[in-house]
């Protein structure tokens, strides 16, 4: 057994709120952030569901990762009802009181989602802006509406409907210019493009280099281009009655339109974003960008005008992370930062559970009435944290969130031998429907695969591709298990009282061998499966016939039965 190991006594657990900072209060290692937060007056978290399923209770966590001077802010949506008090220790929490309000002035997703009516009973209404306002924080460029959809994928709405939500977030999205060019519009037209380049087109056109009765000049605009703006607006950065975004271009008697502008939403020609263009003189240069700062003169200025979007803390940067030990009369929450010390807890407590993301821990404490006196968080662990790439295949840290797992895998589609990463498709595609963004932000690999679940979506893609498990104890070390013999029976799998698992090694595909994933649910977004699968297949070349055989098969699927 490993020696003792003293626990810091003296480490004040702190933690910022939308940029006021917090000392965590003690004995409280059984309550969830969503209770404190209500419980401090940031009443603008709301309490849905309390299982993670509809995102009313959504927020932002930010931590820093490396050192301070080389390192960067990670940002991510996260539901407030599973996530551990404790658990944001050394981390930046933003609410929706922290990004803007009607007293001092909302951010821009705010005040779009409430232009564009995607508010009615406004229950769920700071879980989306929460979740979309991470997403544009996370991103270092403007996200797709694909995007935009996957990070709205935890959140529910029961009343007001998903197209205005959606439509108010998707003048944030990324647009393809290719779409609004006078060749695209005269080709969604019927027509020809030498009508668009050469001649004049209808009423609601623009010949590049025709006249119109109405009004020419050099390129001939339909109507003299005095009405260059859709009445309707085009979205973010386009026109509006009263004006075209940051830039105010009236609709009324605009100025003429030059070459090859066109207003991405009515497909008119249109002068947004025109130096020539009326413009209000209290925003003359000023544009939303990314994250709701302003950008003035091609600098970036910080928040909008009149919100107080809070910074990530100085202090909090390059901030070590120390080791927690945070008694209380019901539950003790411990924080190691060794893999020698969280193993030395396992063996002291071989009923504690190991948490990450409290998916399964804090629904069977809060529903059903479970007590556990004794709660490990290994997130500090670096051995438990690793992502690394051999030549046989992929070694995953246990604590490795499925985020990051996604990511990481999508990297290697992209960089290495396709024949290689089949197994590595599969998880990506199931992990696509697996719960919400904000379950996938916090949630572990292997907690999904220690509970046990008959109904897991990716311990059958594990089975059949042949991955391994390796766990570990301090008393006998590490052991290698078989993702197939590893599950024993309903939630029973092949690992001692005091052994932890500490990584899965996902070997890469070879020539002509294939993965392919399954789930069947009530609800392809964010539901849980009624049956899934995983299922490999290696074909080979048969010598005598020269025909093609299955040479290799493997099956495993989930919902059928409790064990293999």
């Amino acid at each position: 057994m490993a020696p003792a190991l003293t626990v810091p006594s003296n480490t004040a657990a702190i933690t910022y709120v939308n940029g006021k900072r917090f000392v965590l209060p003690a004995e409280r290692g059984d309550a969830t952030l969503l209770q404190w937060l209500r419980e401090i007056g940031l009443t603008g978290t709301k309490l849905g569901c309390g299982e993670g399923g509809c995102g009313a209770c959504t927020v932002m966590l930010s931590h820093w990762e490396g050192d301070r001077e080389h390192g960067h802010v990670v940002h991510r949506s996260a539901n407030a009802c599973l996530c551990p008090l404790y658990a944001v220790e050394g981390m930046h929490v933003v609410t929706v009181e922290g990004i803007g309000n009607m007293r001092s002035g909302m951010h821009p997703v705010q005040s779009q989602l409430a232009n564009s009516h995607g508010s009615q009973c406004g229950f769920c209404t700071p879980g989306f802006v929460m979740s979309m306002y991470s997403l544009l924080r996370s991103s270092d460029e403007p996200p797709t509406e694909e995007d935009i959809e996957d990070a709205l994928g935890g959140n529910l709405c029961r009343c007001t409907g998903y197209r205005p939500i959606l439509d108010a977030f998707k003048t944030f999205a990324k647009t393809d210019p290719k779409a609004y060019t006078e060749e695209a519009i005269a080709a969604a037209k019927g027509l020809s493009p030498n009508t668009a380049t050469n001649g004049t087109l209808p009423a609601n056109g623009a010949a590049a280099n025709g006249s119109h009765a109405n009004g020419s000049h050099a390129n001939g605009t339909a109507n003299g281009a005095s009405k260059g703006c859709a009445a309707n607006g085009c979205g973010a950065n386009g026109c509006s009655p009263n004006g075209c975004g940051a830039n105010g271009c009236a609709t009324k008697e605009a100025s003429p339109a030059p070459a090859g502008k066109i207003c991405p939403s009515s497909g008119l020609p249109c002068d947004c974003g025109s130096s020539k263009a009326g413009k209000s003189p209290s925003t003359s240069s000023e544009v939303f960008v990314m994250g709701g700062g302003v950008k003035q003169d091609g600098k970036r200025l910080g928040p909008p005008p009149g919100t107080a979007e809070p910074i990530f803390p100085p202090e909090l940067k390059g901030r070590a992370v120390t080791e927690l030990c945070m008694p209380g009369p019901r539950l003790t929450w411990y924080r190691p930062t060794s893999l020698a010390r969280l193993l030395q807890l396992k063996a002291e407590h071989p009923n504690a559970k190991l948490v990450v993301g409290n998916t399964e821990v804090g629904i069977e404490m809060k529903f059903k009435a479970m007590q556990y006196p004794v709660v490990v968080s290994p997130v500090a662990v670096p051995e438990l944290n690793q992502l690394e790439t051999t030549e046989k295949g992929v070694e995953i840290g246990a604590a490795v969130t499925l985020t990051n797992l996604m990511k990481y895998f999508k990297h290697l589609i992209a960089t290495r031998p396709a024949h290689e990463t089949s197994s590595c498709c599969a998880v990506v595609n199931q992990l696509r429907w697996f719960a919400g963004n904000q379950i996938r932000n916090v949630s572990a690999l292997g907690g999904n695969i220690v509970t046990g679940s008959p109904i897991s979506d990716l311990n059958p893609v594990w089975m059949a591709s042949g991955a391994t498990f390796t766990v570990a104890s301090a008393e006998r070390g590490c052991r290698d298990v078989p993702a197939a013999n590893f599950f024993l029976g309903y939630r029973t799998v092949d690992m001692k009282p005091d052994e932890i698992l500490l990584k899965v090694t996902l070997p890469f595909t070879r020539k002509y061998e294939y993965v392919k994933e399954f789930k069947q649910a009530p609800r392809r977004e964010d539901d849980i499966a009624i049956v899934n699968a995983g299922m490999r297949i290696r074909m080979e070349q048969d010598n005598q016939t020269g025909g093609w055989v299955v040479a290799e098969a493997a099956m495993a699927y989930g919902g059928v039965a409790a064990k293999a």
